[in-house]
């Protein structure tokens, strides 16, 4: 958390200075906490209809809860990589106009 509010003190002050603080702890760590909780997600979708076909339990809805949980899983990824994305950007960005000043 200091890491965040020391780089966000270096590009903006004032209230921008702690949504910029704020918006680079959520997405830092966050984004890459994202994208492994949707590989768990698809891993457990994947392994949800053989479970239930060992366990002979007679469920139609197992195929449909696997689908959602490969869906859940692959939604969380693509918003852990544009999260993770945006920041990488707006780190570019802060460099490029650091540069130039």
């Amino acid at each position: 958390m200091v890491h965040a509010i020391e780089t966000a003190s270096e590009e903006a002050s004032g209230w921008r200075m702690y949504v910029l603080a704020a918006y680079y702890l959520l997405f830092g760590n966050f984004s890459i906490t994202v994208i492994g909780f949707g590989v768990v997600m698809i891993g457990a979708g994947a392994s949800l209809e053989p479970l239930v076909e060992a366990l002979n339990i007679n469920s139609p809805n197992a195929a449909i809860m696997a689908g959602i949980a490969g869906i859940w899983g692959v939604s969380l990824i693509l918003l852990g990589v544009l999260g993770y994305g945006l920041l990488w950007a707006n780190a570019k960005y802060a460099r490029i106009t650091a540069a130039q000043s």
